[in-house]
């Protein structure tokens, strides 16, 4: 599965009371993030930023992963890479 590459950002340009926009490095619309009530403004925005890194995060996991897997991970952090291996086939559409 591929995804628009990062970065993305939040377009403030378009960004009003209540609505974020999240866009990708070629003016590409990946997500709208709506608030409809006024005092859940800031966790709506959260939301926003929270999908701008997503990109970053993934690579960032994707690499701990494979340094944990090319190592076979103890078992401290077996839990750990089972997290990893659930989270990062989640990102590439699996379950």
């Amino acid at each position: 599965m591929k995804f628009t590459p990062g970065p993305w950002e939040v377009d403030r340009r378009r960004m009003d009371l209540h609505d974020f926009v999240v866009k990708g490095d070629d003016d590409c619309e990946i997500a709208y993030v709506d608030c409809y009530e006024v005092e859940n403004i800031k966790e709506t925005q959260a939301n926003a930023h929270l999908i701008v890194a997503a990109p970053d995060m993934y690579a960032a996991l994707k690499e701990v992963f494979e340094l944990l897997e090319e190592h076979e991970p103890n078992w401290y952090l077996r839990g750990h890479y089972n997290r990893m291996t659930k989270a990062l086939a989640k990102a590439e559409g699996g379950e």
